[in-house]
C-alpha cells in the first residue's frame, strides 16, 4: 500500500475509532464540534462518510482554543494506542496551539511511526519557533527519508540562519531527486489526490519513490502510475501516447466500447478511456473518443473527465471537453467543481476561460448533506487577490453566505495569519496577499458591517496582549481596522 491510499485509510480510521470511542461524547461548547461527534455516532454509512469528509476539508477552522473540553479530548486521543489517532491528533493539536500541549507534541515527534513523528513535527511548527526550532532540527536526523524532508520544508524558509552543519543537512535534503516533484510535477500530484488536499509529499514509501522517480525520465509512466501498468500495443498505451490508428483500431475493428473502464482503481476510481484521455495533451484522442459516444461527464468517485483535465492542467483538453458538452458546474463529493480546481493555477488563464464559456460563479457548492460554500469564499480563504478579483469581476456576490451564514469578507479576516514573531519577512509578505484579498472584496462590493470588526479584534486579540507580539502585529491590525472602518 503506498502512502498516499495509507494517509487516506489512516484518517478514514480515525474517525471509526473516535466513533468507537465517543460513546458519551464530551460536551462541547463549539456547537460544531458536537456536530461532529453525533456524525461519528451515525448508524447511516452515509451520514459519517459526509461527517468524515467534513473534518478532513473544514473541521481544523473551527477547533477554539478556548474549548478545554476539546484539548482534553485530543489529548487524550495523542495517547492512543492507534497510530492514526495520535497522527489525526497532532494534527489537531498543532492548530490549537496551546502550550499545554506542547510536551505531548514532543512526544509525538519521537514517536516510532514516521507519520506520527511527521505529524508531530508539523504540529511543533505551529508553536512559537523559537522554542521549538532544535525538535525540528533534530528531525534532519531521522531514519525515515519522509520525515527528514518534512523537517527540511519546516525550515528551509531560515536556512541562512543556521549553522554550516545544519545547512548541510538541509541541502542534502533537497538534492533528493524528488525536491521537486510538487512543484515540477503537479500531474503526479493530482493523478494521486483524487482532488483532495493530499499533497504528493504525504504519499511516499521506498518503492513508490523509485517508480516516481523513474517516470521523471520516462513520461508515460506518470500516467502508468495512475492506471496501473500497460503493454506496449495495449489500449490504455494508445491513448497515453496519442496513438490514433491504434486507438481506432480497437474501437472500430476489435468493437471495444469507447466507454471502456481501465486501471486499477484509485480512491475508490477508475479511469474512463476519456478520462485517461483528459490526463494527455493528446486533443485528438479526446476528440475521437466523443465523436464515437465516450461519456463527457462520466463520473467516478464523483470525478468527471473534466476534473482530471483542471488538474493536471490539461488546457488543451480542458478546452475540447467544454466545448463538447461537459458540466462547468458539476461539484464532486469533495465539494470542488471546475471552477473551484481551476482556481489552484496561479496564472488564472484556465480559471478566465472557464468564466468566459459561463460556468456558474454563483452556484452553491454542497460538499456535505447540509453544507454548502461558494467559489468567492473559497478563493477569499484560500486563494490569491487575483483569483478574488477575477470572480468578482465575473460576477461573483461579494455578500453571499455559505452554509454557516458567513460571508467572504469572513474568510478573508479569518485568513489573517499570526506567527510567532521569529519570521516577521514571513508574516509581513503573508498579511500583504491576505489584506490586498480583504481589499479585493471590498472593492467587489463586499459590506462590512459590525461582525467583521469584532471578528478582526478577536482574530489579532492574542498577539496584541502579547507583549513580545503586540509591536509586530499592531500595524496590520490597525491598517485591516482602518480599511473596514471606512465604509461602515
Amino acid at each position: 500500500m503506498n502512502k498516499h491510499n495509507y494517509l487516506f485509510s489512516t484518517l478514514t480510521l480515525v474517525v471509526l475509532l473516535l466513533a468507537a470511542c465517543a460513546k458519551e461524547p464530551p460536551p462541547h461548547s463549539n456547537l460544531w464540534l458536537d456536530e461532529a461527534v453525533q456524525g461519528w455516532q451515525n448508524p447511516d454509512p452515509e451520514v459519517r462518510r459526509d461527517t468524515r469528509m467534513r473534518v478532513l476539508r473544514e473541521g481544523y477552522l473551527h477547533i477554539d482554543e478556548k474549548d478545554i473540553q476539546s484539548l482534553e479530548f485530543f489529548h487524550r486521543q495523542a495517547q492512543s494506542d492507534e497510530d492514526a489517532e495520535r497522527e489525526t491528533a497532532a494534527a489537531v493539536l498543532g492548530l490549537i496551539n496551546s502550550e499545554q500541549s506542547l510536551p505531548i507534541l514532543r512526544a509525538l515527534s519521537n514517536d516510532p511511526n514516521e507519520f506520527v513523528r511527521t505529524a508531530g513535527l508539523r504540529a511543533l511548527w505551529q508553536y512559537e519557533l523559537a522554542i521549538v526550532e532544535q525538535d525540528i532540527i533534530n528531525g534532519l536526523d531521522d531514519e525515515s527519508d519522509f520525515v527528514r524532508r518534512e523537517a527540511a520544508n519546516l525550515l528551509k524558509g531560515r536556512r541562512a540562519q543556521y549553522s554550516t552543519e545544519v545547512q548541510a543537512k538541509l541541502d542534502a535534503v533537497f538534492h533528493n531527486p524528488l525536491k521537486n516533484l510538487v512543484t515540477e510535477e503537479p500531474t503526479v500530484t493530482n493523478l494521486l489526490d483524487n482532488n483532495s488536499e493530499v499533497v504528493l509529499g504525504e504519499t511516499a514509501s521506498s518503492p513508490f519513490e523509485q517508480a516516481l522517480v523513474d517516470a521523471l525520465e520516462n513520461r508515460p509512466t506518470l500516467i502508468d502510475i495512475a492506471i496501473g501498468s500497460y503493454q506496449p500495443g495495449s489500449i490504455e498505451a494508445a491513448i497515453v501516447e496519442g496513438d490514433l490508428a491504434l486507438l481506432r483500431d480497437y474501437i472500430e475493428v476489435r468493437n471495444v466500447s469507447p466507454n471502456l473502464k481501465v486501471g486499477q482503481p484509485i480512491m475508490d476510481m477508475q479511469h474512463s478511456l476519456l478520462m485517461l484521455a483528459a490526463l494527455t495533451p493528446h486533443e485528438e484522442i479526446a476528440e475521437y473518443l466523443i465523436d464515437k459516444g465516450a461519456d463527457v461527464n462520466h463520473q467516478s468517485a464523483g470525478v468527471t473527465p473534466l476534473l482530471r483535465a483542471l488538474t493536471a492542467q490539461q488546457m488543451p483538453l480542458v478546452k475540447v471537453l467544454a466545448t463538447r458538452g461537459a458540466d462547468l458546474d458539476h461539484v464532486n463529493e469533495l465539494g470542488h467543481s471546475a471552477l473551484t480546481t481551476a482556481m489552484r493555477e496561479p496564472e488564472g488563464e484556465i480559471l478566465e476561460y472557464l468564466l468566459q464559456q459561463g460556468a456558474a460563479v454563483n452556484k452553491p457548492h454542497h460538499f456535505f448533506s447540509s453544507s454548502w460554500s461558494l467559489p468567492l469564499i473559497k478563493a477569499a480563504e484560500l486563494y490569491s487577490p487575483a483569483t478574488v478579483a477575477l470572480l468578482l469581476r465575473y460576477g461573483a456576490d461579494a455578500n453571499a453566505i455559505d452554509s454557516q451564514g458567513d460571508d467572504a469578507l469572513v474568510y478573508g479576516i479569518k485568513r489573517l495569519s499570526l506567527f510567532s514573531n521569529c519570521c516577521s519577512d514571513r508574516i509581513r509578505s503573508i498579511h500583504e496577499e491576505e489584506i490586498a484579498v480583504i481589499q479585493a472584496l471590498m472593492a467587489g462590493g463586499a459590506t462590512v458591517q459590525q461582525k467583521h470588526l469584532e471578528l478582526l479584534d478577536e482574530q489579532y486579540r492574542p498577539a496584541l496582549e502579547n507583549a513580545e507580539l503586540n509591536s509586530l502585529y499592531t500595524p496590520y491590525y490597525e491598517e485591516v481596522r482602518g480599511i473596514l472602518s471606512r465604509t461602515l
